[in-house]
């Protein structure tokens, strides 16, 4: 279904109207006793701003190219600690969130796609550890000589046998069906295309599920 223009520009001015109201509602904890507390509200903080980034995208110009940045492993590490400040409290009970990043990445690449495709594959896999079981989450950049690989893991059940079947055969390919995989890892497997890349399910069994994408050496600085 196409939505006019301009009703996809109201729906981001909505959604960004919530946002600044939770950027609000941290403002105040930046101010805390605690450390913790200040550190975790401005990584909230800084993860809406992504988020708000995204909806001043022109979604009616979704395939135009997006301007990229050049990151280094520690700016990776500042997205992967802001997604995870997002993603725990979705579980509902202590779990660990480990973040293991090579030294010498150097990339270029859209900071928002490369947020929505970790962001949607973390928050698959705190959903099912909240549902399921688990208390690991993963996130692991590593550099290789043609590509850097971004890993998303956790330990929970594993994906049920009737999403693999139709996972596999259809992650690398453009006719994904809504009702088969979920729409995180739809736009996810959309946005790594994008970004000339590719996500792969790497294992999924009783001990967790991994995920994978690969990003091309033309991105690697």
């Amino acid at each position: 279904m196409e939505y006019p223009d301009v009703v996809l520009r109201s729906a981001a001015h909505d959604i960004r109207g919530y946002l600044a109201s939770a950027v609000l509602a941290t403002e105040h904890l930046c101010g805390h006793a605690d450390a913790k507390v200040v550190r975790s509200a401005e990584r909230i903080s800084m993860a809406i701003e992504h988020v708000v980034d995204i909806c001043r995208t022109d979604l009616a110009k979704a395939d135009d190219a997006v301007a990229t940045t050049e990151h280094s492993a520690q700016s990776i590490v500042l997205l992967l600690e802001q997604i995870s400040a997002l993603v725990t409290p979705v579980v509902g009970k202590p779990i660990s969130v480990s973040i293991d990043v090579a030294d010498d990445l150097r990339i270029d690449c859209s900071t928002s796609d490369l947020f929505r495709i970790l962001y949607n594959l973390s928050v698959n896999a705190a959903h099912a550890i909240a549902c399921h079981g688990g208390s690991q989450i993963t996130l692991a950049v590593t550099r290789h000589a043609q590509s850097i690989r971004f890993v998303v893991a956790d330990d929970g059940p594993g994906l049920p046998d009737h999403i693999i079947d139709h996972l596999y055969p259809r992650i690398d390919r453009s006719e994904l069906k809504s009702n088969r995989i979920g729409f995180g890892l739809m736009s996810a497997v959309s946005l790594a295309k994008k970004m000339r890349g590719a996500l792969h399910l790497m294992q999924s069994s009783p001990s967790g599920t991994t995920f994978c994408l690969v990003l091309p050496d033309c991105l690697v600085r």
